[in-house]
């Protein structure tokens, strides 16, 4: 079978095992390659895909490969790279050819063994969608990623980020929708600044050790339908003003410093019409990273409930989860409602 003009091949969600056949390399005029969620091994040098001059879109994540990062790319012609899924390939560092990848819209690098973002991160002007969860990530977060005008998806959770969140991340981009943090070390306050028009829908600082009072510019982030800062050091009144939020759905205040009691607006809110919509970021027509934004845990006291991957359409608040604060006084009569 003469495979020469063959443009896409996909093969993710199999039992796929063995080492990548070096044949892959020979289909010049591949522009998708997608071998995701398998059981492929072995060592593989990332340069081999590069041989690949059409190539668009490469997943490679969750596999048991080892990738080697390659070596300097700068005078070399790449493909024109759009995604790269990279997720658990045992990575150490980030592959230095992406710097070159002036076209990179998606680049997922969870479950590795990173230990920084390289600089050069900074400059890639049309990423939308950066994934470096469950790392090994130890620093600050530079305020130059504020450079990077395009984001929709950032998500930094689970590693060992310490110092301020860079007080830009809540207004450099309107573009932005989700902004994932949560599991780190950081400390100091929440950004204050949230611009009129924010398109930011999922906000996720828990589990870090923010202080300091939750941001009234958030009234401004009228698509806000998840917001979790448990798990940390804020010390504010009860947040009545997020009841004017139209779509907030999730709202996790637990384990702080929350005091006073539970105020609600004397006009009827806007809860009981609030809608939900599943997000994606597709790719050539495939949902290549497809983000569930409600998927969340409530712990409290020994007592662990998760809710995973929550789908079906809800037209009303999900979670309010006030536990382990200061707060005295009635339950208000509108939680019951």
């Amino acid at each position: 079978m003469n495979l020469t003009n063959l443009l896409s091949l996909e093969l993710y969600d199999n039992n796929l095992r063995g080492e990548i056949p070096h044949s892959l390399f020979t289909l010049e005029n591949l522009t998708e390659l997608s071998l995701d969620n398998n059981l492929l091994e072995g060592q593989l040098d990332l340069d081999m895909f590069l041989k690949l001059k059409m190539l668009a879109f490469l997943g490679l994540s969750f596999n048991k490969l080892s990738l080697l990062t390659g070596k300097d790319t700068s005078n070399v012609t790449l493909p024109p790279l759009e995604g790269l899924s990279l997720a658990s390939c045992n990575l150490v560092e980030f592959p230095p050819f992406i710097r070159e990848l002036d076209q990179l819209g998606i680049l997922d690098a969870e479950n590795n063994d990173l230990k920084s973002i390289p600089s050069w991160m900074w400059r890639q002007r049309n990423l939308e969608s950066l994934f470096a969860a469950g790392n090994s990530l130890t620093g600050k977060i530079s305020p130059l990623i504020c450079n990077l005008k395009s984001l929709v998806i950032l998500d930094f959770s689970n590693n060992n980020l310490s110092g301020a969140i860079p007080s830009c991340l809540g207004s450099f981009s309107h573009s932005l929708q989700a902004l994932m943090l949560q599991g780190n070390k950081l400390g100091g306050h929440i950004p204050q600044t949230y611009a009129a028009g924010s398109n930011l829908m999922t906000i996720d600082f828990s589990n870090n050790t923010l202080k300091g009072k939750l941001p009234r510019a958030l009234v401004n982030c009228k698509s806000l339908e998840f917001l979790d800062v448990s798990h940390n050091r804020i010390n504010d009144s009860f947040p009545y003003w997020l009841s004017t939020l139209p779509e907030l759905k999730v709202v996790l205040l637990g384990s702080n410093e929350f005091h006073g009691a539970i105020m609600c607006p004397t006009r009827s809110s806007n809860i009981s019409r609030l809608q939900y919509e599943k997000n994606t970021v597709q790719f050539s027509n495939q949902d290549v990273f497809d983000q569930i934004f409600y998927s969340f845990t409530i712990s409290n006291k020994g007592v662990v409930m998760n809710y995973e991957n929550l789908q079906q359409d809800f037209y009303s608040m999900i979670a309010i989860d006030l536990s382990s604060n200061k707060l005295f006084g009635e339950i208000p009569n509108v939680l019951g409602n």
